[in-house]
């Protein structure tokens, strides 16, 4: 099996938010589900752009997952409290 990776930030991440690139070199992203995977060929033909360890690093797809977590975003909050105020007010 082919061995991929993510491509990290350093660029943009912080110690509050691990910042990848997107699919295709599109942009960035925090969420690692929507994050671009890209071959060990890819990572080697551009090694100055993908993982330069100035501004990027290539992490295996493997590392980067085992690492990972869910969480729910704080702007989510009201929607988590509308939540369990309907299960409270159901169970009752």
């Amino acid at each position: 099996m082919a061995i991929e990776y993510y491509i990290l930030s350093l660029k943009y991440s912080g110690l509050r938010q691990i910042i990848w690139w997107c699919p295709n070199q599109a942009g960035y992203v925090a969420d690692l589900d929507r994050a671009g995977l890209y071959s060990a060929e890819e990572v080697s033909a551009e090694r100055e752009r993908l993982d330069n360890l100035r501004t990027t690093v290539a992490v295996p797809a493997e590392a980067a997952r085992a690492l990972s977590c869910r969480v729910v975003l704080p702007v989510e909050l009201g929607a988590l409290l509308d939540a369990a105020a309907r299960a409270r007010a159901e169970a009752a």
